[in-house]
């Protein structure tokens, strides 16, 4: 809340539009982890390939309260629905690849983690953000104008 003219509720207004947002690409990539996974591969790895979608959510959501200006309206309009979602997969990637890069050559990356570099494929991200954008962008057609 570094901008003195915003008011705590136009403030927390924000930030809870974001997490809503965040919610709704956090569903879209667990859809993504139930269809991609093998369901005989159990439950733990599709938990394990969630853990890079819920630490981007919480990124984003910090994002949204440290800077302001990223979220500047406090209802859902055209930009957001693009520009949340992006943001969303870059944050996952990043978390992604920094959780199943190895440092050196002696170090491996754990195997449960294997599921994890899903994220950092493009045939994961193409379609998971396509998917995040038409829902996101559902509300927002439908809204009466005003």
């Amino acid at each position: 809340m570094s901008d003195p003219k915003i008011s705590p509720a136009d403030f927390t207004d924000r930030v809870m539009l974001t997490l809503g947002c965040c919610v709704i690409c956090l569903l879209v990539a667990l859809v993504w982890a139930v269809r991609c996974i093998p369901v005989e591969d159990g439950l733990l790895p599709r938990l394990v390939s969630l853990c890079s979608p819920v630490a981007a959510c919480g990124a984003v959501a910090l994002l949204a309260a440290m800077v302001p200006s990223f979220v500047p309206f406090s209802r859902l309009r055209a930009p957001l629905n693009v520009t949340i979602p992006i943001v969303w997969g870059l944050m996952n990637w990043l978390i992604a690849s920094a959780l199943t890069t190895a440092e050196s050559s002696t170090s491996r990356v754990p195997p449960v983690l294997a599921v994890v570099a899903n994220w950092t494929e493009v045939g994961t991200f193409l379609p998971v953000g396509l998917a995040q954008f038409g829902l996101l962008t559902i509300p927002i057609a439908f809204r009466r104008k005003e």
